[in-house]
């Protein structure tokens, strides 16, 4: 564990980031930061705009009909990335199950007395990606009183700006989708569509985008996924049972 030395240089350092709004960024399988969560945390809700390719703050006049997806946003002094010493204060930005995890181990360990390792489960735009939250080493008075020492990041305004730094990232889009699915309707035309195709046909829709079922299509699939039916239903293919000799 860290002395109270390195604590106050590590204070100094964060005092001179803490206007970066630097993220945690865990982008691969394996992928870990340890640190600890600091002050209150900041829960919104955001919408993907596919026309500029960003996720936005969630307004519900202006998106109506749509699903949005549940961040909290925390600050986090972030002690070490993938075994390298970082001690920054950074934001850390999860989703509604991981912010669950972090809530089990504030109830349990108590998120003023430890640090925590998280750890990213799942290969780079996955979306079956879970992350791990696990104590790690308990924090020491003097190294509770640097840290109470530092100016956090303002989580809502970093939460505004988020979204136009987002902006381009082919990546950012696969991890805002995260676990939505294709919403019912969706997925009641597209089951009544494949209904009418021979098996091969529905055997390849399902390879196609790797799903066993419609219904496990992500949101982000929904226009890939009506434009290769579109494609199939094109197909003409004689019945099996025709007698080409009669």
């Amino acid at each position: 564990m860290a002395t109270a030395t390195s604590w106050d240089a590590a204070k100094e350092l964060a005092d001179k980031h803490k206007g970066s709004g630097d993220y945690v960024v865990l982008s691969n399988d394996g992928d870990c930061a340890v640190g600890i969560f600091l002050g209150e945390p900041f829960a919104y809700e955001t919408v993907w705009n596919e026309r500029e390719e960003r996720s936005e703050i969630y307004d519900p006049a202006k998106h109506a009909g749509e699903t949005p997806s549940l961040k909290v946003a925390i600050n986090f002094f972030e002690i070490s990335a993938n075994g390298k010493d970082t001690k920054t204060l950074k934001i850390i930005e999860v989703s509604t199950k991981t912010f669950q995890s972090v809530i089990a181990c504030r109830e349990k360990y108590g998120l003023d007395k430890w640090s925590f390792e998280v750890k990213r489960n799942g290969a780079k735009g996955s979306t079956k990606t879970t992350y791990s939250v696990l104590p790690e080493d308990k924090i020491t008075d003097a190294q509770r009183e640097a840290l109470d020492a530092l100016e956090l990041n303002d989580l809502s305004k970093k939460a505004e700006s988020r979204g136009s730094k987002d902006k381009g990232k082919g990546d950012s889009k696969k991890e805002d989708a995260g676990d939505k699915l294709i919403d019912e309707t969706k997925a009641m035309s597209i089951v009544a569509r494949l209904k009418s195709l021979p098996r091969e046909q529905l055997d390849a829709f399902l390879t196609k985008f790797g799903v066993k079922r419609v219904r496990d299509l992500k949101a982000t699939q929904a226009d890939e996924a009506t434009a290769f039916l579109a494609s199939l239903s094109e197909k003409k293919e004689e019945p099996a049972d025709v007698d080409p000799f009669a």
